[in-house]
């Protein structure tokens, strides 16, 4: 589950805009939905590498609360860089 960044957060991160930004943004929307197909068995090796990916994938998962916070603290005491608000 992803968690929404704070407002105020948010406000100080710096943002990019340029043209047509939104088609980009918005892509994955008018991408269709398919699930992949494997007629292939994996070999050994295949499947513990899947197994593997898998891992990381569960443990970046449930560290999401501490990096969220990791976050928030580097963030709370980065440097206000002049005419970036506050």
């Amino acid at each position: 589950m992803l968690m929404a960044i704070p407002g105020d957060l948010r406000e100080a991160m710096p943002t990019l805009d340029w043209i047509g930004k939104e088609a980009v943004v918005d892509h994955h929307r008018h991408v269709p939905y398919h699930l992949l197909r494997c007629d292939e068995k994996l070999s050994a090796d295949e499947a513990r590498e899947v197994m593997n990916m898998a891992r990381r994938l569960a443990a970046i998962v449930l560290l999401q609360p501490a990096l969220d916070d990791n976050y928030r603290r580097a963030a709370a005491s980065a440097y206000a860089w002049p005419g970036q608000g506050a």
